[in-house]
């Protein structure tokens, strides 16, 4: 008997890492081409997790939220799927003149000469940044851990640059087989969140002005007060009423 489930235990091994082999041939078979349901998903929710840095980056930023809690969780899970997104675009393939090419060495060249510099500058230079501190507001910390922590909110600006992503995704969308209306409704959608985008990285960098530059008379535009119908409002509050 034990001859005999030992021989079973030899056959079986086999069998199941044929399977796994399979398994895992079939992920990334999907990986690999960019029509495949799990591409696309893919991409989609790449969007939303590039909506998600684009808007909350430059807030926490102005306003110092500090990177812990769910927010440190949030960044993380965000970094991890844009390391994750670098490596498999080693082996994603592409469309030329309406060809889909799946050559591994086609695709690791594209990218090389193409978008890899960037990505890997913005996650290596996030990672970088998750490893300072960024609290810096306690007074017992000495100057260096004060200027890394400086130095670690500088860096995550460099997260901005991932709007140029939104573009390549944009782009990947408009080679696929779609309907003109489709066409027009990303490239209007693309242009508007750009505006909009753009309206509120000037809105947290002026906040930014007034909360951290030097002033000549010791008082900022976030402190001074707007008299309205006899009472003393706030600029910062002052956005409600228009």
């Amino acid at each position: 008997a034990p001859v005999g489930l030992e021989s079973d235990m030899d056959l079986s091994t086999p069998s199941r890492c044929r399977k796994r082999l399979k398994w895992l041939k079939g992920w990334i078979s999907k990986l690999r081409d960019p029509n495949s349901t799990f591409s696309i998903g893919t991409e989609v929710l790449g969007v939303f997790v590039l909506l998600y840095d684009l808007v909350t980056v430059p807030y926490l930023l102005a306003w110092e939220v500090t990177y812990a809690g769910a927010v440190q969780v949030l960044a993380c899970i965000s970094l991890v799927f844009w390391t994750l997104d670098l490596c498999s675009s080693f082996i994603r393939g592409y469309y030329i003149d309406g060809e889909l090419v799946l050559s591994f060495k086609a695709i690791c060249r594209r990218y090389l000469k193409s978008w890899f510099a960037l990505d890997f500058s913005i996650i290596f230079v996030e990672w970088l940044s998750m490893s300072i501190p960024s609290n810096d507001t306690n007074s017992d910390k000495s100057d260096s851990l004060q200027k890394a922590a400086k130095l670690g909110k500088m860096l995550r600006l460099l997260s901005a640059l991932r709007i140029i992503r939104l573009a390549r995704i944009l782009e990947t969308f408009m080679q696929r087989s779609i309907s003109e209306n489709m066409r027009l409704f990303i490239q209007i959608s693309g242009m508007s969140f750009t505006f909009l985008w753009l309206n509120h990285l000037a809105t947290c960098a002026w906040y930014t002005i007034g909360r951290a530059v030097p002033t000549d008379t010791g008082m900022r535009w976030i402190q001074r007060s707007w008299n309205f119908d006899g009472q003393l409002l706030l600029y910062t509050e002052a956005g409600m009423f228009y």
